[in-house]
């Protein structure tokens, strides 16, 4: 079956091929969901991030999917700096205990959000404006850009970063300030980067997070900023959590591990490339011949020919008429429900009503029947003539 298709499966193979080599070497287009995934390109992923700290930070980068509560679990945290990067920071009430638990222990967090829920900010002392109205005619008809400057700089130094004022929406409307340093501000003044000594360690949150996106790295000089923010930073192991923006990133399915493994994923996806190749070849079905099957043979007539040669030659006409004149007798009975023991002219005139014959040829055919009945021996004739006769009475009927 598959020699017969081969060409049918040769094409269908080329086309997948064909297929997977265009989407392959296809200019991909630029994807503008925000991850901040370490190894995300696109204009919204950490990538340049990534790298900059895997080669300027004075200590090892560590990556996970991990909560701040897992955290403080026995053998999970590595490091003294924590890092999460989000758009919405929203954590449980374990896990705010957790964050302050880590900070009294002498770990930095840092925590850049366009949005924090107001349990956390307002533990802290700091609350991060809402989206309004009037913010969104604001960046519809206010500046292009806005900068970015630390509190250590001159007012009239130039902002260390500039971003489209759509990326930096958020500020911190109210601070603490005698729990909070002010870090760095706008260029409208507004504050974006805020301080907390907590314990042994710090709480640094930032409304800005799109600064670590590659959109913003690979703009100008925009990494200087970066570099500076993370100078906050003590010197130690960096854990990046991208937990509160990516959840858990795991497969759901029973193959997670299959999936997880690059060899192995495109193994399967081969696998069942090749299965569905194999049943679209297969699916027409090849058809078996259908032997004739020739009709029964009536064996009747051949046993009827067969007892009419072995009365031939027995020559015993008597037995064969006894036989029919049985026959003519069941007949009568069954089929036009006459009882030949009646009286005989009563018999005669209801054979002839049914059979429309006269009744003097039905009394000549049961006179006849009598004779053969009465006769020891009868001729080939007398057989013939009471066949013929009884013939010509009942078949029409």
């Amino acid at each position: 079956m598959l020699k017969a298709n081969w060409k049918y499966i040769v094409f269908l193979t080329g086309v997948l091929a064909m297929y997977f080599a265009l989407l392959y070497f296809m200019p991909q287009r630029f994807n503008w969901f925000v991850t901040f995934y370490q190894k995300d390109k696109n204009p919204f992923g950490a990538y340049v991030f990534k790298t900059l700290t895997d080669h300027s930070w004075a200590g090892p980068v560590f990556t996970s999917n991990q909560t701040l509560y897992e955290m403080t679990l026995e053998d999970t945290l590595h490091g003294n700096n924590i890092l999460v990067l989000c758009e919405n920071y929203s954590s449980t009430p374990e896990e705010l205990d957790a964050t302050f638990k880590l900070a009294n222990q002498g770990k930095t967090i840092l925590v850049a959000a366009h949005q924090m829920d107001t349990t956390f900010t307002d533990s802290l002392g700091a609350r991060i404006n809402r989206p309004s109205f009037q913010l969104y005619l604001a960046q519809l008809w206010g500046e292009d850009s806005v900068g970015l400057r630390f509190e250590s700089q001159q007012a009239t130094d130039h902002p260390l970063l500039w971003l489209p004022d759509q990326l930096l929406p958020q500020y911190f409307e109210w601070h603490d300030p005698e729990r909070a340093q002010v870090l760095a501000t706008n260029t409208r003044g507004e504050v974006v980067l805020l301080r907390f000594p907590v314990g042994q360690g710090a709480i640094i949150l930032s409304s800005t997070p799109m600064v670590f996106t590659n959109f913003s790295m690979i703009k100008s000089h925009n990494h200087r900023f970066v570099s500076e923010l993370l100078s906050f930073m003590p010197q130690g192991t960096l854990h990046w959590t991208a937990y509160y923006q990516l959840g858990r990133m795991e497969a759901t399915t029973p193959l997670r591990y299959i999936l997880s493994e690059p060899s192995l994923k495109w193994a399967l996806f081969i696998l069942i490339v090749a299965v569905l190749i194999f049943m679209v070849s297969e699916a027409r079905r090849k058809q078996r011949v259908i032997p004739v099957i020739e009709p029964p043979k009536n064996e009747t007539l051949d046993f009827v020919k067969t007892i009419a040669r072995l009365y031939y030659y027995k020559k015993d006409h008597k037995d064969l008429a006894a036989k029919k004149i049985l026959h003519i007798t069941e007949y009568l009975r069954n089929a036009l429900q006459i009882d030949i023991n009646e009286e005989m002219n009563e018999v005669v005139a209801r054979v002839a009503a049914k059979t429309q014959r006269t009744p003097q040829e039905v009394k000549i055919l049961f006179e006849q029947i009598n004779t053969i009945s009465q006769s020891r021996q009868i001729s080939a004739g007398e057989l013939r003539s009471l066949i013929d006769r009884t013939d010509q009475i009942f078949n029409n009927h």
